[in-house]
C-alpha cells in the first residue's frame, strides 16, 4: 500500500459538491467528473469518470471524515462499516454518509444545514499509465485522471489545513508530476505559451528559452520596479534640496540681521 504522503488532496466548493443534509445524512459529490481545476502551478487537471472505478470494484475500504483528520472524533463513517456508500452517476462519485450519533457529528450536520461548510475533498493516487496529457489552445497544459485509487473524502469546514503541510504535499507531487510529463518528452517542442507557464512553475531548467513575450513581461515588471525605486529616490533628493535651500535661506537672514546690528 502507498504511503500517506504519495497521495494528492483535491477540493471541491460546497456549490459543485452539492453538499447537503438529508434525514441527518450527509450527501454530496467529493468528486465531480470532467470540471476542470484551476491552476496547480503548470497544469490543469480533470477526474475521468473512469478514474474511480478500481476502488470501486475492489471494494477498497475508504473512509468520511472532517477536514481529513483522523482522530476519532472527526471520523465519520468508512465503507467497511456500511456509514459510508459511494455510488457513480453522470455527475460523479456521489457519497451517503450516515455519522455516528456523537456531539461533533451533531455539530457537523448543523454546520452544513446553515450553510457554513466549504465544501468536500478526496485524497488520490495516479496509478501507472493512469492520466493523459495534453496541451490546449492557449498554451495549457491538461491533466486527465483516468484511473486512480483514493482512501478518503472529506467534509471540509475549515479549510486552513491545505494551507500547511496538506498544500505543501500537494504542491511537491503536483510539481513532480509535471517535471516526470516533460522529462518523458523526447523529442519536447511544446508551444511558447506553454513554455512560459514551466518557467512560472520553477521548471525553467527544462523549459528551454523562454518566449519572447515573456522576456517582455519580465522587463516591464523590471521597468515598473525601476520606476518606483526611481521616484522614490527623486522623492527624497528633492526633500534633500528643499531642506538644504530653507537652511540657505535662514543663514542668509541670519547674515543680514547681524549686520544690521552692527550698523
Amino acid at each position: 500500500m502507498a504511503e500517506p504522503n504519495e497521495y494528492v488532496t483535491r477540493f471541491v466548493s460546497t456549490r459543485a459538491s452539492r453538499l447537503d443534509v438529508a434525514e441527518n445524512e450527509l450527501t454530496g459529490f467529493p468528486i465531480v467528473f470532467n470540471s476542470l481545476s484551476l491552476d496547480l502551478g503548470g497544469f490543469k487537471e480533470r477526474i475521468a469518470p473512469s478514474a474511480v472505478d478500481r476502488t470501486l470494484r475492489e471494494g477498497s475500504d475508504v473512509l468520511a471524515l472532517q477536514d481529513h483528520k483522523r482522530e476519532t472524533t472527526s471520523i465519520l463513517g468508512s465503507t467497511d462499516s456500511g456509514s459510508l456508500t459511494l455510488t457513480k452517476d453522470a455527475t460523479g462519485l456521489r457519497a451517503k454518509i450516515t455519522p455516528p450519533n456523537t456531539t461533533n457529528a451533531r455539530d457537523l450536520i448543523q454546520i452544513v444545514k446553515a450553510g457554513l461548510a466549504r465544501g468536500m475533498s478526496f485524497s488520490f493516487r495516479v496509478m501507472p499509465d493512469g492520466q493523459t496529457w495534453e496541451e490546449l489552445a492557449d498554451g495549457t497544459l491538461l491533466r486527465t485522471i483516468t484511473d486512480m485509487v483514493f482512501s478518503e473524502i472529506s467534509v471540509v469546514i475549515s479549510p486552513a489545513y491545505l494551507s500547511t503541510s496538506i498544500s505543501a504535499r500537494n504542491a511537491q507531487l503536483d510539481h513532480r508530476a509535471l517535471a516526470a510529463y516533460v522529462a518523458a518528452q523526447n523529442p519536447w517542442k511544446p508551444s511558447m505559451a506553454f513554455r512560459d507557464r514551466l518557467v512560472r512553475a520553477g521548471l525553467s531548467t527544462v523549459a528551454r528559452r523562454p518566449s519572447s513575450a515573456f522576456l517582455v513581461r519580465e522587463r516591464k515588471a523590471q521597468d515598473a520596479s525601476f520606476r518606483v525605486v526611481r521616484d522614490d529616490l527623486e522623492q527624497k533628493r528633492r526633500k534633500r534640496r528643499a531642506r538644504a535651500d530653507k537652511m540657505l535661506d535662514l543663514q542668509v537672514e541670519m547674515a543680514r540681521a547681524e549686520r544690521k546690528k552692527r550698523q
